[in-house]
């Protein structure tokens, strides 16, 4: 990974709620202009991607898991904002799309919850 600073890319905001008579967690996704999303999101120059809790209280992200961590496609993952924001650094060094599950912590146990599989998909078009 270099040093650099990567500019803001993509910015996907997440709803999650909880139904209490199925206790069922539901994630919904939005982008930046609010419209419903499913959550991947189509890189195609050096960035970052920012995954961020909204209308979520107590929720606090923990990090991210991947299925293939060392496929390259993303560099990094921090959590800033005090767990209201996941960031992946990603580079866009290698084609190809990661999958992942977004690690939360919920008020309602004290286990972890995990999201559906959002994606990365590096376009490399530089």
């Amino acid at each position: 990974m270099t040093s650099q600073s990567l500019p803001q890319g993509p910015r996907v905001d997440v709803s999650i709620s909880y139904n209490e008579a199925t206790k069922i967690h539901e994630f919904l996704y939005f982008d930046e202009t609010g419209q419903p999303t499913d959550g991947n999101v189509v890189v195609d120059k050096g960035e970052t991607v920012v995954y961020r809790l909204k209308d979520s209280p107590d929720y606090r992200f923990i990090g991210a898991g991947f299925v293939t961590p060392c496929d390259g496609v993303i560099e990094s993952v921090s959590v800033i904002e005090d767990g209201q924001q996941l960031v992946l650094q990603d580079e866009d060094s290698v084609v190809g799309k990661t999958v992942f599950q977004l690690i939360i912590q919920c008020p309602q146990s004290p286990n972890w919850l995990l999201s559906p599989d959002p994606q990365v998909i590096n376009r490399n078009t530089l």
